[in-house]
């Protein structure tokens, strides 16, 4: 183990703190991307996302802890489908360190996570990590990961005018055919 902290099963007591890791995260990366909303500053706006994310078919997790304290958690569910087939998947929420937290912890919590769903048959796995965590994206690459996508926040009003024929607006609720099949991405 890469530092003094105990990988253990998450548990639904751990969903407070956990929350509250996440929140830290927001406000922590909120200090570099001020677009961020500050609406998920505070813990109880994560408790929705993590118990929807516990409530999947298959979901499991694992936590770190130090001195008593969570430092570090990692939860994910397995999920078949065409394009990426049988394979597990760790969403944004589903992942955080406590600041000053070393990120090789993360590396740690991967081990304990990942066996869980290898023993199940899920040989691929995919983690969203936040791209201005540095040191949390250069454990993860240690660790055998690479890029496959990027997900931005840009504000709506362009600084250059887009293409002729092309409308840059807001999304209605109107559009929901046209955007459905964007929603599983």
């Amino acid at each position: 183990m890469s530092s003094s902290s105990q990988v253990v099963p998450f548990r639904p007591e751990h969903l407070e703190d956990a929350a509250g890791l996440l929140a830290a995260r927001q406000r922590r990366l909120r200090q570099i991307r001020p677009e961020l909303p500050s609406a998920f500053d505070g813990p109880a706006a994560h408790l929705p996302s993590l118990v929807a994310l516990l409530e999947r078919d298959g979901a499991s997790g694992v936590a770190a802890m130090s001195a008593g304290a969570m430092v570090g958690f990692l939860i994910g569910y397995p999920r078949s489908e065409p394009i990426w087939g049988r394979a597990c998947w760790s969403p944004i929420e589903g992942s955080a360190l406590a600041d000053g937290t070393d990120a090789e912890v993360m590396r740690d919590l991967y081990a304990a996570w990942s066996e869980h769903f290898v023993q199940r048959g899920y040989f691929r796995q995919y983690v969203h990590v936040p791209a201005d965590d540095v040191e949390l994206g250069a454990a993860w690459f240690r660790t055998g990961f690479g890029a496959m996508q990027a997900h931005a926040v840009r504000d709506v009003q362009l600084a250059a005018s887009p293409p002729d024929g092309v409308k840059v607006r807001r999304a209605l609720p109107a559009d929901i055919d046209r955007l459905e099949d964007l929603l599983p991405l």
